[in-house]
């Protein structure tokens, strides 16, 4: 009896330089105002919208490679720990996923917020919810979001799709040709989310029957 298979669940390389990011009508206007820094960002400050896996966290370290912010994990992050603030050069600050932490933490936010201000620094916020649907319940920090620069990606139209189903399976080390890409593309959820799994799901099964990924490999996957 033959032992199953071990597939290790190596990390994709992922490539976040500013060049490879994918640039189409659904995200430019995101795009640009990340990459306007510090000139469009009304109070040093900008929230950037959109779904899971739609490229906000893409963004986010292509802005801290533009301005050399910290990104920090506020599940981790002491508020009465100042010594972040007290160099002489302004902080640039990146908290992503910001509703995970509402109402919670907003007083931290809050705290982190005038001192990046303060510190004459710009702070960006990621979410995955709409600004105005965010559950923040202090009258001042509502009000410094509501003063804030809002980027929103929208939902993936087919170019963005196309290349990201090709950066996907580029970041696993899997060369596909245009032509499957195209194949795939219009039988998938249109979602960043959707994307990622199919090509997770495609790669897995590739690595488990030893299969090169090929559209007769990838009809098999879909049912087709």
């Amino acid at each position: 009896m033959n032992a199953p298979q071990i597939i290790f669940d190596f990390l994709p390389q992922k490539s976040f330089l500013q060049d490879d990011f994918i640039v189409s009508p659904s995200n430019i206007d995101a795009y640009r105002m990340v990459t306007s820094w510090p000139r469009l960002w009304e109070n040093k400050c900008l929230v950037l919208c959109g779904e899971k896996a739609c490229g906000k966290s893409y963004l986010s370290k292509i802005w801290q490679e533009i301005s050399g912010a910290k990104i920090i994990d506020l599940d981790k992050f002491d508020e009465n720990n100042t010594r972040l603030f007290n160099g002489p050069k302004p902080v640039n600050i990146i908290i992503e996923d910001i509703e995970k932490f509402l109402p919670a933490r907003e007083e931290t936010i809050f705290h982190i917020y005038n001192n990046v201000i303060n510190s004459k620094g710009s702070i960006l916020f990621t979410t995955s919810k709409p600004l105005l649907s965010l559950d923040v319940k202090l009258p001042d920090l509502r009000s410094r979001l509501g003063a804030a620069g809002v980027a929103n990606i929208m939902q993936p139209d087919n170019e963005l799709l196309k290349g990201l189903v090709f950066k996907q399976f580029s970041d696993l080390q899997i060369h596909v040709p245009m032509n499957l890409v195209e194949f795939l593309v219009p039988r998938i959820e249109r979602s960043f989310e959707g994307v990622v799994k199919i090509v997770e799901l495609i790669n897995r099964k590739s690595l488990e029957g030893k299969r090169s990924v090929t559209i007769p490999f990838v009809k098999e996957i879909l049912g087709l």
